[in-house]
């Protein structure tokens, strides 16, 4: 066969690749959405078979012994080897501003401009100067949460 040939086969073989990617992480999106718990206790099983399985071919831990794991004869009981603190260290300093954002300073030029674009408000211009009532609050969240229900036509 012709390099091209083989050049097509390979890219098509990547696009079945990428084509099938897809549509695994959809279905897994899907399930998660319809069965939270199910999903997350199949991925977390998976996850250790895959860590057991690396674990009993290369006991050593060489090169491609993955992500690290609790030691060789501790057995998995399933809770994250993680401590709380850390992790939550781990998100606050990911989600936390490194700088307090100062729309006024030049580096809130572009949100200004982009407050700039945006129409007049022409109704319900109270909700701009007011703090909601609790029986607003209130039924927005019945108007939110009927819209999105799964079954949001009986409400």
């Amino acid at each position: 066969s012709a390099p091209s040939d083989r050049t097509a086969v390979r890219r098509a073989r990547r696009r079945v690749g990428r084509v099938n990617s897809a549509i695994e992480q959809q279905r897994l999106r899907h399930r998660f959405d319809t069965d939270e718990k199910a999903c997350v206790d199949d991925n977390l099983a998976k996850a250790r078979a895959t860590r057991e399985a690396a674990r009993s071919t290369d006991p050593v831990g060489g090169p491609h012994a993955g992500p690290a794991t609790p030691t060789a004869g501790s057995a998995d009981d399933g809770t994250c080897p993680i401590l709380g603190e850390d992790l939550w260290r781990f998100f606050d300093g990911v989600n936390t501003p490194r700088q307090e954002f100062a729309p006024d300073a030049p580096v809130g030029a572009a949100f200004r401009s982009a407050l700039a674009r945006l129409p007049t408000a022409t109704r319900c211009k109270q909700l701009l100067t007011e703090a909601p009532t609790a029986d607003e609050v209130k039924n927005q969240l019945q108007h939110v949460w009927g819209a999105s229900s799964p079954d949001s036509t009986a409400s």
